[in-house]
């Protein structure tokens, strides 16, 4: 079973030694599991800041893992803490059959367990002329990572795209076009119909502070010789004001839908209406289910600081015992003031 948790920056007397002591610590605290996917959100002053913070942190993660890299993604992103960055990590347990491979220096992982194959990516970026090129090498490199694996597109259930000054815009064919926009048609290209036997993945699209295209994802192939109970979610998403995945393993992962024009302007509003849909999900999925214990994993994006902390009180209402992750970010839908997605484990 996968589990994500989360650990801040520990004290140290430089930046470097901080790292360290983070990553050691969290190493020490799961010598039973394996850990196959490592998101560094880092709460840096600046750009410039950021890139010697960003090879800081890439090279003490192959320094300490050495021959077992993790998949991971470091990212710019402020935190609604004070601290200098987060670590939000995904483990396995030893009975797991988990495998540390490379790709021309890029770390990814593969996971077999009863419900078939995942393939944890990490961010790949490249930062080209423009966001065009950086897209289409961005999802060139990703279908080789698949290809590796015998898997295409249609695989992936879960997609983050960090995209630089997602609400502005770039020349492309002599005009110019939003960004969202042109990264939307390049990954249209790849997101062929015809792959998607399993549906279209749930995507992130986030503002990247600093300058550079991050495409990371998540690919499932179901181990087809295993009979799994399944949950009819292909009508959830009409009815409630969140996208939802069933992955194959036992996992529901969702997002709020921030693309909605007819979302309230007030944060508490639609905080509270994402509450109702994850509530929802108990009675429409037909489960026996303790959605405070049952959640594995919840991730909340705020566009306004003030927000922060009215917003964790009212999940915090519903969801006592679970640990939640905060960041701030502009969203690319004007009208999104709240963002949630998570995990539950059926």
């Amino acid at each position: 079973m996968r589990f994500i948790k989360l650990i801040n920056a520990l004290e140290g007397n430089s930046y470097e030694s901080r790292v360290r002591n983070t990553l050691q610590s969290l190493l020490k605290s799961n010598t039973d599991n394996y850990i196959v996917k490592l998101d560094v959100i880092i709460n840096s002053n600046g750009p410039s800041s950021f890139d010697e913070e960003y090879n800081c942190v890439k090279e003490t993660i192959v320094d300490i893992f050495k021959k077992k890299i993790p998949a991971f993604s470091i990212i710019y992103q402020p935190l609604c803490t004070n601290t200098e960055f987060t670590i939000q990590y995904q483990i396995y347990n030893k009975s797991t059959d988990v495998h540390y491979k490379n790709l021309l220096n890029h770390p990814y992982v593969t996971v077999k367990h009863e419900g078939g194959l995942e393939v944890f990516s990490g961010a790949i970026s490249f930062k080209e002329d423009t966001l065009l090129f950086s897209a289409q090498r961005c999802f060139d490199f990703a279908e080789q990572i698949l290809m590796a694996e015998d898997l295409d597109f249609g695989h992936i259930y879960r997609q983050w795209n960090y995209i630089p000054k997602i609400n502005g815009s770039s020349a492309y064919d002599h005009k110019e076009r939003k960004n969202i926009n042109i990264f939307n048609e390049i990954s249209n290209f790849f997101y062929e119909e015809t792959l998607l036997i399993n549906g279209k993945p749930v995507i992130s699209n986030i503002n990247n502070k600093n300058n550079t295209l991050l495409l990371d994802f998540n690919a499932f192939e179901e181990n087809t010789d295993k009979k799994l109970s399944n949950f009819d979610l292909s009508e959830l998403s009409p009815k409630l004001n969140i996208e939802l995945i069933y992955n194959g393993s036992n996992e529901c992962w969702f997002k709020s839908n921030s693309n909605t024009e007819s979302l309230s302007l007030d944060i508490e509003h639609q905080t509270i209406q994402i509450l109702k849909s994850i509530s929802a999900l108990k009675d429409i999925c037909k489960a026996d289910m303790d959605i405070d214990k049952q959640f594995n994993y919840i991730k909340v994006t705020i566009s306004k600081s003030e927000d922060c902390t009215r917003v964790e009180e009212l999940i915090t209402g519903l969801l006592p015992n679970v640990e939640i992750f905060m960041v701030k970010s502009e969203s690319n839908h004007s009208n999104a003031l709240v963002e949630v997605e998570g995990i539950i484990s059926f």
